[in-house]
C-alpha cells in the first residue's frame, strides 16, 4: 500500500475565511493553512513548517524568516519582492516562487489597473476630498472645477502589463497618452514616447507603474528634482512602490499649491532599504489629511480581488507541488 503524502502546513498571515473560501474544490485544500499568531502560541509547529505564504503589506526580514527553521519554500502572490529580504532566502536556500515573471498569470489580472484608474478619477475630480471635507451641499461646488479626462495628457512610467492597461482605459476616454520606459520601444504612432523630463511637464495626470531595480535605494524616479517639473494642475498616481517617490517632497509640493494632488496605494515605509528621510508616516499623512490637501492613501489593496487571487495561488500551488515531488524524487535517488 502506497502510502499517503502528509498534510504539509503552511504559515499565513491571509485571512483564513478568504483562503477557506479559495481553497474549496482546489489544490489549496490539500494544504493546512495556519496563521502566524497560531505559530507564536505554538513554537514546535516553527520546526515543521515548509511553506509561507505572506501578502505584500507584510515586511518579510530576516528577523521574521529565521524563525521558520525548517522553511523551504516562499509564496508571493505579487509582482515585486521590495517587501523580502532577498539575501536570507539565498543564504538559506529558500526557494521564492511569485508571479514576478509569469505573464500568463499576470496578463490576466486587471485589478491593480482598475483600482489606479479609480484612484486617478478620485482624485481628478476630488470625490475623496469632497466627502472628507463633508462638502455636500450645492454651494460648495466652486471648489471641485476641473476638466474632462479627454481634454488630459496622461503620462504614463513604466510601460508594463500595468501601464499597457491603463492606456486603454485612457484610449476609451479618449485623453492623449504619453510613455517614458527606458527599456523599451514603443511600436505604436498613437502613443508619444517621451523622455522622464518631458512627460512630467507636459502631464495632467502623471502613473506610475514602474519596477523597481535592484537596489531599492537608487530606484527613485521622482525625486524632489523631478517633482519641480509638474505643473501645478497635474496629479500623480502611484500604483507601483512607494521607494520610486520621494513621498515628502510630494507632500510640500501639495502644500504650496504646486500640485493638484497624490494618490498611492503604496508607500515606502514598507519598502525594506528605503530611505526614511523620503518617507511619509502615518503622522505626515494624518497631517495631510487635516490640512485638507488632495491626497488619497491606501492600505496596498489594488490587487485586493478574490478571483485574481484564486488564479494567483492555484498556479503558484503548481509549481509548489511540481517542486515538492522534484524534492522527494531526490531524496528517494540519494538514498
Amino acid at each position: 500500500m502506497m502510502e499517503s503524502s502528509p498534510v504539509r502546513l503552511v504559515a499565513t498571515n491571509f485571512d483564513l475565511d478568504l483562503i477557506n473560501r479559495l481553497a474549496q474544490n482546489s489544490i489549496l485544500s490539500q494544504y493546512k493553512f495556519l496563521t502566524f499568531p497560531e505559530f507564536a502560541l505554538n513554537q514546535e509547529l516553527f520546526k515543521r513548517c515548509e511553506i509561507l505564504l505572506a501578502t505584500i503589506e507584510f515586511s518579510l526580514t530576516k528577523e521574521v524568516l529565521k524563525q521558520f527553521t525548517a522553511l523551504k519554500y516562499l509564496i508571493s502572490p505579487a509582482t515585486g519582492t521590495t517587501h523580502i529580504d532577498l539575501g536570507y532566502l539565498a543564504e538559506k536556500k529558500i526557494e521564492l516562487v511569485s508571479i514576478t515573471s509569469r505573464r500568463e498569470i499576470t496578463e490576466r489580472i486587471s485589478s491593480s489597473s482598475e483600482f489606479a484608474w479609480g484612484l486617478f478619477i478620485a482624485l481628478h475630480r476630488g470625490i475623496v476630498l469632497a466627502e472628507r471635507k463633508k462638502h455636500r451641499l450645492p454651494e460648495h461646488r466652486n471648489v471641485y472645477w476641473s476638466n474632462q479626462i479627454s481634454s488630459m495628457r496622461i503620462g504614463i512610467i513604466g510601460f508594463g502589463r500595468i501601464g499597457h492597461q491603463i492606456l486603454k482605459y485612457a484610449k476609451v476616454f479618449e485623453a492623449q497618452v504619453m510613455v517614458f520606459d527606458p527599456f523599451l520601444r514603443v511600436e505604436d504612432d498613437d502613443i508619444q514616447q517621451v523622455s522622464l523630463e518631458t512627460l512630467l511637464h507636459l502631464s495632467d495626470a502623471v502613473f506610475i507603474t514602474a519596477s523597481v531595480g535592484s537596489s531599492v535605494r537608487e530606484s527613485m524616479i521622482l525625486d524632489a528634482s523631478k517633482i519641480k517639473l509638474l505643473k501645478s494642475t497635474a496629479s500623480v498616481i502611484n500604483i507601483s512602490r512607494g521607494c520610486l517617490v520621494d513621498e515628502l517632497s510630494l507632500l510640500d509640493s501639495l502644500r504650496r499649491g504646486n500640485l493638484k494632488g497624490y494618490a498611492t496605494d503604496v508607500l515606502s515605509s514598507n519598502d525594506l532599504g528605503a530611505s526614511k528621510y523620503t518617507a511619509m508616516t502615518a503622522l505626515h499623512i494624518e497631517e495631510a489629511m487635516m490640512e485638507g490637501l488632495n491626497l488619497i492613501v491606501t492600505p496596498h489593496i489594488a490587487g485586493a480581488s478574490e478571483d485574481a487571487l484564486r488564479l494567483i495561488l492555484l498556479q503558484l500551488f503548481v509549481e509548489v507541488e511540481g517542486l515538492l515531488a522534484n524534492s522527494r524524487s531526490r531524496s528517494h535517488v540519494s538514498k
